[in-house]
């Protein structure tokens, strides 16, 4: 409830857990990433326009001689094209023993054909004849050889046929089995852990929905990232089919939804979380540009296609979409709600981390330039990664939810549990009123003839007296009744009992209407709220400093309490007005307390005056005022911790 020192140790231990998840996490993330890189590597000799990798490239001219291309002629050109080069001892020493080239492709070695996608082609260089449209392996599939051992530092040479469809220069890769591996096992992984991590919290997310039904809170917005958690699974399993040779059942036209989806569905899911103001505005504004995003790959599914500045369109569409929930959930965080602040500031943590990557690794600064340069022609990958963040922050706020919610619903059962130990306390003592005035009843024979006895002897004095002594021995067995309501009235009993135990004193100025303005159950639940915390700031003032709790409560005009204890620190408000608290645990009753305000319309005050008292106040059954920080006033569920 209040800032001081002892709170500290609390605040710093939970800044350290925090550190210590993220620092788990990014180990975490850092081990499972090294399964998706490998040191094997393929030596790639394919020629670029600026650097031929050593090859003599030509194409007969058709007398027997040969008409030298450069790398950016042989990418335009129709027909025969030839490389040829000596190939390093180092090569064959490092353990390259595989090469892959475009098909079709006849492969000699020293002037000895080794290898054709074309038997019957010619079994010399200058003789090569390669049909079109005849080419083994099948289509589709590159052509792969073993080279013979020995063949550092003889001559290779590669025929290729060119066709008006070919483009770029001829592929040539030297590989081994190890580095061929290496090499899949890798792409496998980076493709399998995402599907992975996806499906499992899609599992977690579906998890804590039927949790909160099962509970009687059903969180439906969390389905939606459930669901889209489970379609991103579902699009990286499918890639195998473009990034490994490999065919699945996966490959259905309809998955052509999923990434435009994958960033659509946290988007309803903000939407959802936002506040009741504009929000059919907000709706149109966020989901008619995402429903225009959806439409190339509806067309698609139909077998349809839309022009290519229809389609651009339409993937902008998603931006905006984007921008304005951005803007949306900016102003959402601005009024205080809580989720969004938790939303902006992962998405703060996010650039920060991206920033920070970017400046210690040119790898990740040359893959961001990369991917911005793509996004004036192809956005799809921007979008992905846009949708990836906006579904990591989204399912943060939902965990973060339930476990609000769960921690709400520890904190009412633990004030049910207090009520029915306030109630079964007056119980108790009830019973022990009704056995003395049984007991007195029982005795009232016996007091009536010694009364009988003493007026016989006119003795008016020692009568008075005697019947004054039983009145108040009757008084003594009387319950004193704080409320008329039972169970407000076991409550206050109860906390008052509490704190007299524990040396505070408590002075109570109690007139309760006999009809509250308000569900009993609901108004016990803010005192026992409000008395608990008083009772924690008195027990801790220093040793010998006066502890004092005082409640009063004045039913007219109106309903108006006001609750205030002693306090040695200063106290922290948020821009609710609303005590903030850096201890963990701490939070659930100032939220349900600012819930009960907001139902009744409750004017309210949190200040510490300065007589050293902190006090709060709070008015039912008057209109809605909005005042400044310090002053009465009304306003949504706060922020703050209790």
């Amino acid at each position: 409830m209040l800032k001081t020192k002892s709170g500290e140790p609390g605040r710093i231990l939970c800044w350290a857990a925090a550190l210590i998840y993220l620092l788990l996490a990014a180990a975490v993330l850092a081990l499972f990433h090294s399964y998706t890189v490998t040191d094997q590597e393929q030596l790639y000799l394919t020629p670029i326009f600026t650097d031929s990798k050593g090859w003599d490239i030509y194409r007969p001219d058709g007398t027997g001689g040969r008409a030298a291309l450069t790398p950016k002629e042989a990418a335009g050109t129709v027909g025969t094209v030839c490389l040829s080069r000596v190939l390093e001892p180092a090569y064959e020493q490092a353990g390259y023993t595989t090469l892959e080239t475009d098909g079709p492709v006849s492969v000699f070695l020293d002037g000895e054909l080794l290898y054709t996608t074309a038997p019957g082609s010619g079994g010399s260089e200058a003789d090569a004849d390669l049909p079109a449209g005849y080419e083994v392996p099948a289509a589709g599939e590159t052509p792969r050889l073993t080279l013979p051992p020995g063949y550092g530092g003889r001559t290779l040479t590669l025929v290729f046929a060119r066709d008006e469809e070919t483009s770029g220069t001829p592929m040539v890769i030297l590989s081994s089995r190890a580095a061929e591996d290496a090499l899949t096992a890798s792409q496998a992984n980076r493709l399998g852990m995402p599907a992975a991590a996806y499906m499992t919290a899609a599992f977690l997310l579906l998890g804590l929905l039927l949790y909160g039904g099962v509970r009687g809170r059903w969180d439906w917005p969390a389905l939606l990232l459930a669901l889209a958690a489970a379609l991103q699974a579902f699009y990286q399993l499918r890639e195998y089919s473009f990034r490994i040779v490999y065919h699945s059942a996966l490959d259905i036209r309809a998955a052509a939804l999923i990434p435009p989806l994958f960033v659509a569905l946290p988007l309803g899911y903000l939407l959802c979380r936002m506040g009741r103001r504009h929000r059919l505005l907000r709706t149109v504004c966020v989901l008619l540009p995402a429903a225009a995003a959806l439409l190339p790959s509806l067309c698609y599914l139909f077998d349809r296609y839309l022009p290519a500045r229809v389609n651009a369109l339409c993937g902008w569409a998603l931006h905006l979409s984007l921008a304005v929930t951005l803007v949306c959930a900016a102003w959402e965080a601005r009024g205080g709600n809580r989720l969004f602040r938790l939303f902006w500031t992962g998405l703060g943590m996010t650039l920060a981390a991206l920033g920070a990557a970017c400046l210690l690794s040119g790898s990740v600064r040359a893959y961001i330039a990369v991917l911005l340069r793509q996004t004036a022609y192809d956005s799809g990958r921007l979008l992905y990664w846009c949708g990836a963040v906006l579904f990591v922050l989204c399912a943060a706020m939902s965990v973060s939810e339930a476990i609000r919610r769960t921690a709400e619903g520890w904190a009412e059962a633990e004030l049910l549990s207090a009520r029915v130990s306030a109630l079964q306390n007056r119980l108790e003592t009830a019973r022990a009123a009704d056995e003395a005035i049984r007991i007195e009843r029982h005795d009232l024979r016996h007091k009536l003839q010694t009364l009988a006895a003493l007026v016989e002897k006119d003795e008016k004095a020692e009568a008075l007296a005697y019947i004054g002594a039983s009145q108040a021995r009757l008084d003594e067995t009387k319950p004193a009744r704080l409320c008329p309501d039972l169970v407000l009235d076991a409550v206050l009993s109860s906390y008052f009992d509490q704190a007299r135990r524990r040396g505070i004193r408590v002075d109570a100025n109690l007139a309760f209407p006999d009809k509250l303005p308000a569900d009993a159950a609901e108004l016990s639940t803010v005192f026992a709220n409000a008395l608990e915390n008083a009772i924690h700031a008195c027990e801790k003032l220093p040793a010998g400093t006066p502890r004092r709790i005082e409640v009063a409560v004045v039913p007219v005009p109106h309903f108006c309490v006001e609750i205030a204890n002693t306090c040695g620190g200063t106290v922290e408000l948020d821009g609710d007005g609303f005590p903030v608290s850096h201890e963990p645990g701490h939070g659930v009753g100032t939220r349900s307390m600012a819930a009960f305000f907001e139902k009744y319309k409750a004017v309210y005050q949190y200040k510490l005056t300065d007589d050293g008292m902190f006090r709060l106040r709070f008015l039912i059954g008057r209109p809605h005022e909005k005042s400044g920080r310090a002053e009465p006033k009304s306003g949504p569920r706060p922020s703050s911790k209790r």
